[in-house]
């Protein structure tokens, strides 16, 4: 598994669940990359801020957005 430079490891749940967690400055400097390898190798990512978790990114799964309404 290839990490993404300044990832670091959280708790072994959450890691095992997330695989990468990113500072929000890093995720912010890195986001091109960071959506790139979730949409085509499907990793997965959390992002912290000040140690805690405040954000993930995730691969959508095919058909997902189908119920999701476009905006008014």
């Amino acid at each position: 598994m290839q990490n993404v430079q300044g990832t670091t490891p959280y708790t072994k749940g959450m890691r095992d669940l997330m695989k990468k967690v990113l500072g929000v400055t890093k995720a912010r400097e890195t986001l091109s990359s960071i959506v790139e390898r979730v949409q085509h190798q499907g990793d997965t990512y959390l992002i912290s801020r000040h140690g805690k978790p405040a954000a993930a990114v995730v691969p959508v799964p095919d058909g997902a957005l189908m119920s999701i309404s476009a905006p008014r």
